[in-house]
């Protein structure tokens, strides 16, 4: 390497034509140069009275010495590094260090003699090794699919005096609308452990586009009350929920992901969504929810995971699209269909008598990262338009705020203990949401990211509904904010201690004078602890505690405890 780099540099300074101030050769001093070649190498360049260690030469020139002994200067005990150096000079420097190199390359030869049978014993083992990778290759199910897995067990429990009674407008006798009457029921603070796994295969066919399908099964049990119907009522409200619980709750096995990705260009981003996914993490995920703010993805409930308003287009399939304007910013937009009967990768059918559900939704987003690198900021405003028919699922908090939030026009969801379909918390009208979202992310110093939303919702009644006494183009509005602060690598690398608080949604305006205001809102309040064992085991336990939940004060408080063990493999 330095015979062949060192060959290269003396045959272009020997080959090129001097210069006019090298032409006046004084053989005499020429003489004495090629003499101090042969004779007199030097040894240290503190021979050369005019080389400095601060000359931007002088480490290469010291490594020519060390090595090669090679470097040569002038009978004057000097180098004259700035003076063009004629042909002959160049021919002489170079003879010179060529034999010294020579001598080097006649010692390796003798030392790779000696270590030839551990050569050989080297070249039989990378060849087995290729061996072994050519049959891996033949054998597997894909050189380009990966497999991802992740299983997470839980123990779960909930504590408080009594279930949380909503202010749900129910029809709770023929002709009279309210909320149902009296305390919430005792509340079961049973123990229970449960599961839930996913399984990923993802794969790529040009390297900058992405090919998911996703598997799901739980027996998770929400602790919150009944959703869509078909789950029991633990505590009587949706602030309680736990942030990964998602039908189906059976312990079957179902399509929870099904998505391509590819890219336009360098700066945009394409998603079609056949089955399943959610926005923060699939859909957008260039530019939320912000990736270096851990409570977003550390939060263990529903209403902490990230910003609620991502939850309108959660288990639809559609199209989307993400692009890095430059300068920090991103801006994306898609749009979302009906569930067609899946509802995160279950199909759920309707109360006798009740209609096709039909409904969309349709995001558009700007965000800023005025730190691309870092991350240290990033803020986004989000805008999600949403519509729903009358007799389908719907939620206008998504399930993160009290009932009443989720459907203000009323709901044939009494709030019962026994979780039956005959239950299921349909919207009584047609309704069209307009969601208004700001969040941020920031990392201030060191370890310590702290994030951010506040969300604001206006729903319009589209149909009438007389036994509700709700009539088209009535309004409601609901409002919601949270704070979450995380330290992470908090006594060890990969471990990170989080708090949310918040007000989750509630109604803070109705146009129908005979539907209430929710003016007490509820507390949340999230404490815990991400403890890495190692890159495949970490275990978290940690807890939720609501204040007048369902936004009202005489409802007592309730927590939810929880130790969950993750494994990722």
């Amino acid at each position: 390497m330095a015979a062949s780099v060192l060959l290269q540099t003396g045959l272009a300074v020997a080959l090129q034509p001097a210069k006019a101030q090298q032409a006046n050769l004084d053989l005499k001093t020429l003489g004495s140069y090629a003499e101090l070649q042969g004779a007199d190498q030097i040894t240290t360049l503190g021979q050369l009275s005019d080389l400095r260690p601060d000359n931007w030469a002088y480490q290469a020139l010291a490594n020519l010495v060390s090595r090669y002994g090679c470097v040569a200067g002038y009978p004057n005990g000097t180098f004259q590094g700035q003076r063009p150096i004629s042909r002959y000079e160049a021919a002489s420097l170079l003879n010179s260090c060529l034999e010294r190199i020579g001598e080097m390359t006649d010692e390796l030869k003798r030392l790779m003699k000696e270590l030839q049978p551990e050569m050989a014993q080297l070249k039989g083992r990378t060849e087995g090794l290729e061996a072994r990778v050519e049959t891996l290759k033949a054998q597997s199910f894909s050189t380009t699919t990966k497999l991802m897995g992740v299983t997470a067990l839980y123990l779960n429990t909930a504590s408080g005096g009594r279930k949380a009674a909503s202010s749900a407008q129910q029809l709770i006798a023929p002709g009279v609308v309210g909320a149902a009457p009296g305390p919430g029921e005792p509340l079961d603070a049973a123990l229970t452990f449960q599961y839930s796994t996913i399984l990923g295969l993802s794969t790529s066919f040009t390297g900058t586009d992405q090919l998911s399908v996703d598997f799901y099964t739980s027996n998770f049990q929400p602790y919150s009350s009944s959703i869509l119907g078909f789950t029991p009522n633990v505590t009587g409200t949706y602030s309680t929920r736990l942030s990964f619980d998602a039908p189906p709750y059976n312990n079957t096995l179902s399509l929870a992901d099904l998505f391509y990705r590819f890219k336009i260009g360098s700066s945009i981003t394409v998603k079609a969504t056949a089955a399943g996914s959610e926005v923060s993490n699939e859909l957008l995920g260039s530019s939320l929810p912000f990736p270096a703010a851990y409570p977003y993805v550390q939060s263990i409930s529903r209403f902490g995971r990230f910003d609620p308003i991502y939850y309108q287009t959660l288990g639809r399939p559609g199209f989307s699209a993400d692009w890095q304007i430059g300068k920090g910013f991103n801006l994306g937009g898609g749009y979302f269909g009906d569930f067609n009967g899946i509802i995160g990768g279950g199909t759920y059918g309707l109360p006798t008598g009740g209609a096709s559900p039909s409904s969309q939704a349709a995001i558009a987003q700007l965000s800023w990262f005025p730190t691309p690198k870092t991350f240290s900021f990033g803020t986004a405003l989000t805008y999600v338009k949403s519509s729903a028919p009358q007799n389908s699922f719907y939620g206008l908090s998504g399930y993160t705020g009290s009932q009443y939030s989720d459907q203000p026009f009323g709901t044939f969801y009494p709030n019962k203990p026994d979780g039956t379909k005959s239950a299921s918390p349909l919207t009584s009208v047609g309704i069209n949401g307009d969601h208004l979202s700001w969040g941020f992310g920031w990392n201030p110093f060191g370890n310590l990211y702290v994030t951010g939303d506040v969300g604001y919702a206006r729903a319009t009644a589209i149909s009438s509904n007389s036994s509700y006494g709700i009539q088209s183009g009535e309004t409601a509005s609901i409002f919601e904010w949270n704070l979450g602060l995380a330290w992470n690598n908090l006594f060890g690398a990969g471990n990170v201690l989080t708090f949310v608080v918040g007000n989750p949604y509630r109604v803070v305006s109705h146009s129908n004078s005979d539907y209430p205001i929710e003016n007490t809102p509820a507390w949340h309040l999230e404490m815990s602890y991400t403890y890495r064992i190692s890159d495949h085991l970490s275990l978290v336990p940690g807890v939720i505690y609501v204040l007048r939940p369902e936004n009202n004060v005489n409802n007592d408080p309730i927590g939810i405890w929880s130790l969950k063990t993750v494994f990722f493999f």
